[in-house]
């Protein structure tokens, strides 16, 4: 059975969702002020456990602040991601080769989550520019640019997690924070690129919506 896909709004929940990021960059630029003051402690002569201890509770207290802001804000990045797919389908682009869930849904696929969902969002961005010729557009630019930065936080994330937990020196502890800064640091332009993005795919989008007629799929007459 061919679905049919309804157009729903998603002007608020991109709203919503741009606000949560703007949260959390700013959340960010403390967490590294936070963890360029311990590293600067880590390499001074006045450094004492009593005074690591509580810049080590502060930093945690910025992490799960991050935490606690990072979860509302995917889950309505991911529900943004669903009801793009959804309504560039309902605009017409009912050819999309990623459905809404699985759109979501790579994210958490082993491997294939390394490519998958950037060609999810590079199909959709294409198809916010003219869903019904969407596979004749080229994606937005912005679209390549959040990916790259989003693999390459992901992997210093990674890295720096790892070494945080084994650090049990001075000089180990030092280059744990100086990695878990720059992780940090690319989540800045990381943020701005996925703002943009989500402002650019929506204006698209809502913009053909103004001419919105459901599109009902038929069977191919030969299938």
């Amino acid at each position: 059975m061919l679905e049919q896909y309804n157009y729903k709004p998603m002007g608020t929940l991109a709203g919503f969702v741009n606000t949560m990021l703007m949260i959390y960059l700013t959340i960010s630029v403390a967490s590294i002020v936070s963890s360029f003051m311990m590293i600067d402690l880590l390499s001074t002569a006045d450094f004492n456990d009593d005074l690591l201890q509580l810049y080590l509770q502060r930093d945690a207290v910025l992490s799960m602040v991050l935490l606690i802001i990072y979860i509302p804000t995917a889950i309505g990045f991911a529900k943004w991601i669903h009801r793009s797919n959804n309504n560039a389908r309902a605009l017409g682009a009912i050819s999309l080769p990623i459905s809404p869930g699985w759109s979501v849904g790579y994210f958490f696929i082993p491997i294939m989550n390394l490519w998958k969902p950037y060609h999810a969002m590079r199909d959709i961005s294409a198809a916010s520019r003219n869903a019904r010729n969407w596979y004749s557009e080229n994606s937005l630019p912005i679209v390549l640019i959040w990916w790259f930065l989003y693999l390459i936080a992901l992997g210093v994330d990674r890295v720096g997690g790892r070494m945080w937990q084994k650090a049990d020196t001075v000089e180990t502890l030092t280059a744990a924070a100086q990695v878990c800064m720059i992780g940090t640091l690319i989540g800045i332009p990381l943020t701005l690129a996925a703002f943009s993005m989500i402002s650019q795919i929506t204006k698209g989008i809502e913009e053909q919506s103004n001419d919105y007629e459901p599109v009902v799929p038929h069977p191919h007459p030969y299938s």
